[in-house]
Parts: C-alpha cells; sequence; structure tokens
C-alpha cells in the first residue's frame, strides 16, 4: 500500500512540472499598472518588473516614463498615458518587453504620444509585435451625468498662484475612476444616481 502511495505521490510531483510558465519582464521606463486585470502594486523605492505567467495570452496596462538629460543639472521626464497590450506567451522561458529608446526628449515626446512595444521571445531570434489596445473610456453614464450637470460657480475662497495650473474637473473624475477597482465604481454610480 505505501508503495501504491510512494508511486502516486511521484506522479503528482512529475505532472506538476507539466505545467508551464513563463517569466515577463519590462525594462524600468515601462511600468505596469495592471496584469490581468490585477492593480501591481509598486513601492516608493522598487517597481515590480518581473512576473511569473501560464502560457496563454495576457493583458497588460503599461505606462512609459522615462528621465532625460537637459543641461549638466536640468532633467524631464517625458511619461504617456496608460495603454494597454496583449502578450501571448506560447512556451516556458523568458519573455522581455522592449521598446526603441528615444535618443532624445523631442523623440521621447512623440513616443509617449503613441507608444509602441514589441515581446523578445525565450529563443531571442524571434520579436513579435504586440497589439496596443486603446485605453478603457470612462463609463458613458458618468460621461453624460459629467456633460448635463449643472454649470454652477463655486465661490472663490483662496487666491489663485500665479503660473500653476490645476487639472479640471473632468480631468480628476476620470483619473479616480481609473484608480478605483470594480467596487468603488459600483458604489460611486449608486451615489450619482441618488443625487
Amino acid at each position: 500500500m505505501n508503495q501504491i502511495k510512494g508511486l502516486f505521490f511521484a506522479l503528482l510531483i512529475s505532472s506538476c512540472g507539466l505545467v508551464q510558465a513563463a517569466t515577463l519582464s519590462f525594462p524600468e521606463e515601462l511600468i505596469p499598472l495592471k496584469v490581468n486585470g490585477e492593480k501591481v502594486e509598486h513601492s516608493l523605492f522598487s517597481k515590480k518588473l518581473d512576473f511569473d505567467l501560464p502560457v496563454g495570452t495576457h493583458k497588460v496596462q503599461l505606462k512609459y516614463s522615462d528621465l532625460y538629460e537637459l543641461d549638466y543639472d536640468e532633467h524631464q521626464t517625458v511619461s504617456s498615458e496608460p495603454f494597454w497590450v496583449e502578450v501571448s506567451i506560447t512556451q516556458d522561458g523568458k519573455y522581455k518587453i522592449g521598446f526603441n529608446r528615444a535618443k532624445d526628449i523631442e523623440a521621447a515626446e512623440q513616443f509617449a504620444q503613441s507608444p509602441a512595444v514589441y515581446v523578445v521571445t525565450p529563443n531571442n531570434s524571434q520579436q513579435k509585435a504586440v497589439a496596443v489596445k486603446p485605453e478603457v473610456e470612462v463609463a458613458p453614464v458618468v460621461a453624460e451625468r459629467v456633460k448635463s450637470a449643472p454649470q454652477t460657480v463655486a465661490p472663490v475662497s483662496r487666491k489663485a498662484v500665479e503660473g500653476v495650473t490645476h487639472p479640471s474637473a473632468e480631468l480628476m473624475l476620470h483619473y479616480w475612476w481609473q484608480q478605483a477597482d470594480k467596487k468603488q465604481r459600483e458604489a460611486f454610480l449608486k451615489a450619482v444616481k441618488v443625487n
């Protein structure tokens, strides 16, 4: 009986080795925000840039952010809006997301407007383009309510600082909508319908 249990255990362990998984790595300039709908947590001092994924197609939300030196002591960060890509994992091994890094800040700003990335497969000889998907739009119900909301002017309680621009309320609503999870979005929509 012990021999049967041992044989069963050995078969179970060897079958676990048949499950294929791969590692998907990102360069520091391409920050993964979501992988298959799951938000990626980054700390202040480090970014999560490596992911173990099974064979299949995976949707990844990225943001491009790169630092360029203008002068000796002056730098500027160039960033893109979040964008979606699909990555196909076909075999075990190490996959890398790559992009053609701009040589100067003007080219980086152009890249940030329409980022394009590619995948380097485990055999390194094959590169395949990744389909760039449009970013998810704000839910139509929220967008219509924002447009149809009565236009009221709030009293100015403090003097605006000269030379400082503030984001619009619509832009901030869009930003926070993208940060919210499904449960928070549903609660917000219920609150908007009540008011």
